[in-house]
């Protein structure tokens, strides 16, 4: 029978062996539902509210007159400047998270002129991909409910004292 230091031990252990890899398991959650937990919601702020991360409007809100024109042709939203036109850039966004809870939001589309998200913060501010607080405090709600979840299903250990 074991004794009741060996069961409280092993417990231990296994608590400490789940907080050691709470970074990887930061790192895999990401990396397999990134487009849900934090793609999803930046592409909605752009297209629905026309909001960089900070919570300005890009640009000045509205196209250009030629833009336009254009964008109404092609029966495309045009209350505000979404930085969206074929759906390739938004497709190209990736999530890249690191170990220390961290996560960069690129995006790689290559235009004429070069790389598109370089050319859109040249022109619109670094904050285009930013995530904003509300945004940052959801995925920080659902990577806690899944951390917490891995600790949940440790069992207790069961100790009778004598």
């Amino acid at each position: 029978m074991a004794q009741a230091g060996d069961i409280l031990a092993n417990y231990i252990y296994e608590l400490q062996r789940q907080e050691r890899s709470i970074g990887t398991d930061f790192v895999k959650l990401i990396n397999s539902r990134g487009g849900f937990i934090v793609l999803a919601p930046i592409k909605r702020r752009l297209f629905n509210n026309g909001t960089d991360g900070d919570g300005n409007l890009i640009g000045d809100g509205s196209y250009a007159s030629s833009t336009l024109r254009q964008k109404k042709k092609l029966s495309l939203r045009t209350s505000h400047i979404t930085l969206r036109w074929s759906g390739g850039w938004y497709q190209s966004m990736k999530a890249i998270p690191n170990r220390f809870g961290e996560i960069e939001v690129t995006a790689t589309k290559q235009v004429k002129g070069g790389d598109l998200t370089n050319i859109l913060e040249s022109k619109y501010g670094d904050s285009i991909l930013k995530l904003n607080p509300s945004e940052q405090e959801n995925i920080a709600k659902i990577v806690e409910n899944e951390i917490l979840t891995k600790f949940e299903n440790i069992k207790i250990p069961q100790i009778a004292f004598i």
